[in-house]
């Protein structure tokens, strides 16, 4: 065998071995997929609420432990990225009919945890993504901010013995329940993720629909958003993961409070040269958390989205389809 630095090779191996056991071994003592649901066919696990396994979709997309869904990210021609109000407003029939209609992939990659720009400018440098557009749903986005669950896929070489753990115990779920090796009695809210398009399954397996109002704010929005400091991060980030400004739309998600405009997300757009999407209509959006867009109002405010789109060039898709008709709610 070759010699490393006057260590043989095998040596090495064992000792990799060694860690990445002991690392399965401290990782099985605290992970359970006990009480999380399973998930439907085409679909992955994207959170469960028991504190014993938590976050999957960080690792997921990350270390590519979806193939398929990796590989669907990879071809999309259009990427939705943003935070967990962006996997909420954009996860609806709407988005897929509408790039069905002309022919285009779409892929939702928002976050759970606040993740912005950082997590998802290491996953495209990461897994060299190309979208023809990027749609960045604005919270703000622009920040370094990492989620504990970001960092952990990045930083902490215990996440793969974790990972390992909760591989084996989605793989083999049934024959662990079948010997009572877990507790499957209980139901733990849980979350799915599409593995053809990152759509987010969660009305009544993570929480049911609820529609809570949201108050008008008098104050502009100015003081949450930092015009300039945020221009300067989005150039720099588009810059990383290679996509022209022009191809990328900046919208800014509803959130708790209706705010005056013009949102400074505009002044964003504008700086930086890329599409500007205000498609928050006000009362007529509710939340379902106090955080998320409703069943109903993701609907809506996906719809108004992509009839405003209709009428933006279309240089980076191509020709626009007949335009996307009013969304009525069929109750």
């Amino acid at each position: 065998m070759e010699r490393n630095g006057g260590l043989p090779t095998y040596c090495i191996v064992l000792v990799v071995l060694a860690y990445l056991t002991g690392a399965v071994a401290y990782s099985a003592r605290g992970i359970s997929i006990a009480g999380c649901r399973v998930a439907p066919p085409g679909h992955f696990i994207s959170l469960c609420g028991s504190p014993k396994f938590g976050d999957y979709e960080h690792d997921a997309f990350w270390f590519g432990l979806e193939p398929a869904a990796l590989e669907n990210l990879k071809a999309a021609d259009v990427v939705f990225t943003g935070s967990s109000r962006t996997m909420f407003a954009f996860s609806t029939s709407e988005v897929q009919s509408y790039f069905a209609a002309r022919g285009l992939r779409q892929f939702n990659l928002g976050f759970s945890g606040e993740d912005g720009q950082a997590f998802f400018a290491r996953l495209a440098v990461r897994h060299q993504l190309h979208p023809r557009m990027l749609v960045i749903g604005v919270d703000p986005y622009f920040s370094r901010r990492l989620s504990p669950a970001a960092s952990a896929a990045i930083y902490d070489w215990l996440e793969v013995g974790h990972l390992l753990v909760k591989q084996a115990q989605i793989a083999y779920r049934s024959t662990l329940c079948e010997w009572q090796m877990i507790d499957c009695s209980s139901v733990q809210y849980t979350a799915f993720r599409s593995a053809s398009d990152g759509y987010f399954v969660w009305r009544d397996v993570l929480m049911p629909d609820a529609e809570h109002p949201r108050p008008h704010e008098t104050r502009a929005r100015d003081f949450q958003v930092d015009v300039r400091r945020d221009a300067r991060t989005a150039k720099r980030f588009l810059s990383r993961i290679g996509i022209s400004p022009d191809c990328v739309v900046l919208v800014p998600m509803p959130l708790p409070d209706i705010w005056p405009k013009p949102d400074p997300v505009k002044r964003i757009a504008d700086a930086i040269g890329a599409v500007y999407i205000d498609a928050d209509t006000g009362d007529d959006l509710t939340l379902v958390d106090g955080m998320h867009l409703s069943y109903w109002s993701a609907k809506r405010f996906s719809a108004a989205f992509l009839r405003a789109l209709d009428h933006m060039p279309q240089t980076c898709l191509g020709a626009a389809p007949p335009q996307v008709t009013a969304f009525r709610p069929a109750r």
